[in-house]
């Protein structure tokens, strides 16, 4: 019988085929619903770009988070921007923290860059939405990418 890393997926980042915003998206889908982080690549040969999304801290602190529970898709909207694979979607996902935070990931699968928000009543929203405690209460919002190593710093290390 199969264990179950061997029946789970790998990360795919550096595999090649996507681009680097790609990649750091699959990367932090993969945290958020707290998947195991085993690489599916040949680390001997990971780039910088790869080596910087890998070792992101806070999307790791996220991926490791106590609470170990899946994200969940709050909302879908197509848009009219498909890119060549037929993505033409964007959307929100949450997932409950162990110290009573939300991690809130917004996803653009579409082919252009865009501004995108969420509401508080969204974001709480299988907590009564705009009326729950914590939609009224003040809110922290964190870029979990703003602090990743940059390229420079990477290939320096893999050097």
């Amino acid at each position: 019988m199969l264990s179950f890393l061997e029946l789970n997926p790998r990360l795919k980042v550096g595999n090649g085929g996507q681009t680097y915003d790609e990649y750091k998206t699959h990367f932090c889908m993969w945290a958020h619903n707290a998947s195991p982080l085993v690489i599916d690549s040949d680390i001997r040969s990971m780039t910088a770009s790869s080596l910087s999304i890998y070792s992101n801290p806070a999307v790791i602190a996220l991926n490791q988070d106590a609470a170990v529970s899946a994200a969940i898709r709050h909302w879908r909207y197509y848009v009219s921007d498909v890119d060549e694979y037929g993505m033409d979607e964007i959307s929100m996902w949450t997932r409950a923290m162990n110290d009573s935070d939300v991690a809130v990931v917004l996803v653009n699968a579409g082919n252009m860059s865009r501004e995108m928000n969420a509401t508080l009543a969204e974001i709480f929203f299988d907590n009564g939405a705009a009326r729950s405690s914590e939609a009224m209460m003040s809110n922290d919002v964190y870029d979990l990418w703003a602090y990743q190593m940059d390229n420079t710093t990477a290939t320096n290390f893999l050097s």
